[in-house]
């Protein structure tokens, strides 16, 4: 079996229970995983938002979720209100194919899930059908607002509400991450979101990105983490066309694959 990566350190900034499946494929390519969970996702200060707005659910002609966590914390919810929204007349928009896995797994029906994983995608394909049109968008307390303008510009009606929040971790909760990336040497660096690369450069008191970054293979999931990284000027390596981190970590081997053999050849 081929181990391209073998020697290597990969660092995911994401939890465990999130970073399975990636875990393993690095592993299974010979490579030491070091986990760094750099977000903490914790309630919005406050639910009066979405709970006002999922009283008038039916009334939605579009459901949009951007993210896994916003599944979760959407039917966490639901649940607690004691909920069960019909998703009949509703077309749900998702973004990612593990987004609508755990649709799927919450009985959440997808209609349309775009080729490309990102607002500006959302945004292109449904500008032609949404005018007029009432759009809910439950998401993160820091979410972007590229989706949310894109869809009103092109004539939606949008109601935008936090259904939970993007924290940093406590310093002791980051403790024993801390130490394992410094007893490692790391090569490659993975970043999820734009709140992963910004959460570690805080947890590691990093005040110039460009130079600590410089020695080492910069990995993003997307353009949106792509972009959020480069204004840091600090350079992104890697960027897979699937925006999965499955499809991420592929791209990673292949990059070192590739890297072998032009050593191998020199």
């Amino acid at each position: 079996m081929r181990k391209p990566l073998l020697n290597r350190t990969i660092v995911i900034t994401r939890s465990a229970e999130q970073s399975e499946n990636t875990t393993n494929i690095f592993n299974d390519s010979g490579a030491n995983v070091v986990l760094f969970p750099t977000i903490k996702i914790t309630n919005p200060e406050s639910f009066d938002l979405f709970d006002n707005a999922i009283k008038t659910f039916n009334e939605f002609d579009y459901l949009i979720f951007t993210s896994a966590n916003a599944v979760h914390k959407f039917s966490e919810r639901i649940n607690d209100l004691i909920i069960t929204p019909s998703y009949d007349k509703i077309k749900v928009v998702v973004t990612g194919s593990k987004t609508a896995e755990i649709c799927k797994e919450k009985n959440i029906k997808v209609d349309f899930i775009p080729d490309e994983y990102s607002a500006e995608a959302i945004v292109e394909n449904l500008k032609e059908e949404i005018k007029n049109k009432k759009v809910f968008i439950p998401c993160s307390a820091i979410a972007r607002k590229e989706l949310s303008e894109g869809l009103t510009r092109a004539g939606a009606i949008v109601t935008k509400v936090s259904v939970y929040d993007v924290g940093i971790p406590d310093a002791d909760e980051v403790k024993e991450y801390v130490d394992a990336l410094t007893k490692n040497n790391p090569d490659v660096f993975i970043f999820s979101s734009p709140s992963t690369f910004k959460n570690f450069l805080a947890i590691m008191k990093i005040e110039n990105p460009k130079i600590y970054f410089k020695n080492f293979i910069v990995a993003a999931i997307g353009k949106t983490t792509e972009t959020a990284i480069k204004e840091f000027d600090v350079n992104v390596n890697i960027v897979p066309k699937i925006f999965t981190m499955e499809s991420l970590a592929e791209e990673v081997i292949n990059y070192f694959e590739k890297l072998n053999l032009q050593i191998e050849h020199k």
